[in-house]
């Protein structure tokens, strides 16, 4: 009776173990199939903001070609009134962008402008339409009657992206 008795416990506990270990193999399996469903929600998450970013991309394209497109016939005109005014071709010199070497900027800058014959003293009107919005806010800071003479521009342009002539 007393070895019934303890083969009936034994049988019990093994009965225990199977039924933890099985229960742990569930676990187990339920945690792995979370962690897959969260890397693919993760993936997919990761998938929509590389499309997104895709689309931003060709969204800033297309606004540039269409901008360039309308401004191939477009130009800036030189000189204050009363004064010869000189039509610059928008596309004749690139804009300038921060990043880019100030100098070598001015250079092109300058050949284009003599190319086109306009007139020195027209520089200065004309490089407000080549400048980003950091450029001209600086060129703010002459006094109002130096803002549109260009050696002044040009000193200010090459002190505030830190380069000397």
């Amino acid at each position: 009776m007393a070895k019934l008795k303890i083969e009936a416990q034994q049988e019990e506990r093994r009965a225990e173990r199977e039924a933890k270990q099985a229960e742990a193999e569930r676990a187990a399996k339920q945690i792995e199939a979370e962690r897959a469903g969260a890397a693919a929600e993760s993936a997919l998450a990761e998938k929509k903001l590389l499309l997104a970013h895709e689309l931003r991309l060709k969204e800033l394209d297309l606004k540039a070609k269409q901008s360039e497109s309308s401004n191939n016939g477009g130009s800036i005109l030189t000189g204050p009134a009363g004064e010869k005014r000189v039509r610059i071709p928008k596309n004749v010199v690139p804009s300038f962008v921060v990043g880019d070497d100030i100098d070598k900027w001015l250079a092109a800058y300058e050949v284009a402008l003599r190319a086109h014959e306009v007139p020195e003293g027209q520089w200065g009107v004309a490089m407000w339409g080549y400048v980003p919005p950091l450029g001209r806010e600086t060129l703010l800071t002459l006094d109002q009657p130096d803002q549109n003479t260009y050696p002044l521009q040009k000193a200010t342009l090459l002190a505030k992206f830190r380069l000397t002539p």
